[in-house]
């Protein structure tokens, strides 16, 4: 890759060090999932399809899940027919999701890889990445080589679809309020707090530390798990750049929740930043 120009500084040696830590709960995928299960998997499944349709007029065949950990976009995927790649880099969820896919009766390709280099034995149609898990890319040279990586991989007329934190959620708002819940299934019960403090806000670097605790209960078992790590901040008008940047993709649109009618804005209704991007008609692909 030629050498860039960055719009801001690169993360100094802790900011690396402290994202690695991060990975430390996704290690326990069992336990990932119960703590993250509270997602509406199946509507917005339901959205990432109607919006292929609105975008392609019809369905996508193949579809990849980019740093899926549990895969549950990539099963509800599976479960209703599609070809479905799932792709992560900790080992311990792909062999998590194998078991899930086994126990549902239903195949996909599954592969550990870095999302900023990887290459699938075939171009999918759709490829989505969610839960803000894009924002674990720190730099812009780390943005743009997974957009060169995503697109490469990505058949003719193939859509990205991704999910980040809503920009106003970097200002004051809810990323910077821890949250609690508590998540149960069976015997096993998880506790999470998470979130991040103005301490841990970095806007030269435009990089939030996220800090969690998960205090787990399985049956008369106890485990504590802390973490910290960071994210990447990201505005619309700096997000549009490094897509230019990377080529090779057309910024279709914003959303600001699963719902094609809602735009991203500063409505309350606009929670999320859903971005639509589109694989240029002249960009070959990958043979």
């Amino acid at each position: 890759m030629a050498e860039m120009c960055s719009l801001h500084p690169k993360p100094g040696p802790s900011a690396t060090a402290d994202a690695a830590t991060h990975r430390e709960f996704y290690r326990y995928p069992q336990y990932y999932d119960v703590a993250f299960g509270y997602r509406d998997v199946v509507a917005e499944v339901d959205f990432l399809l109607q919006c292929f349709r609105h975008y392609r007029n019809r369905d996508p065949n193949t579809v990849l899940e980019i740093a899926c950990g549990v895969g549950y976009h990539a099963l509800e995927f599976a479960k209703r027919g599609y070809a479905v790649t799932a792709l992560d880099l900790q080992p311990e969820m792909i062999a998590y999701l194998r078991h899930k896919a086994q126990s549902h009766g239903v195949k996909m390709d599954l592969l550990i890889a870095d999302m900023r280099s990887f290459e699938l034995a075939r171009p999918v149609e759709l490829a989505l990445n969610l839960l803000t898990s894009f924002q674990y890319l720190l730099t812009n040279e780390d943005i743009v080589a997974h957009l060169r990586a995503t697109c490469r991989n990505l058949a003719p007329e193939g859509l990205y679809i991704l999910e980040l934190n809503h920009p106003r959620e970097y200002f004051g708002g809810s990323l910077l309020r821890p949250i609690h819940w508590t998540a149960t299934r069976g015997d096993l019960e998880i506790e999470a707090i998470w979130g991040a403090t103005e301490r841990g806000l970095d806007p030269v670097a435009e990089l939030v530390e996220v800090e969690a605790a998960y205090h787990v209960r399985e049956g008369t078992e106890k485990r504590d798990l802390e973490e910290r790590g960071y994210l990447r901040m990201l505005l619309p008008g700096e997000l549009e750049a490094l897509v230019e940047l990377a080529g090779g993709f057309k910024l279709e649109a914003f959303y600001g929740d699963f719902d094609l009618s809602q735009p991203l804005d500063a409505s309350e209704r606009s929670w999320r930043m859903i971005v639509v991007l589109s694989k240029h008609e002249d960009e070959p692909a990958r043979e």
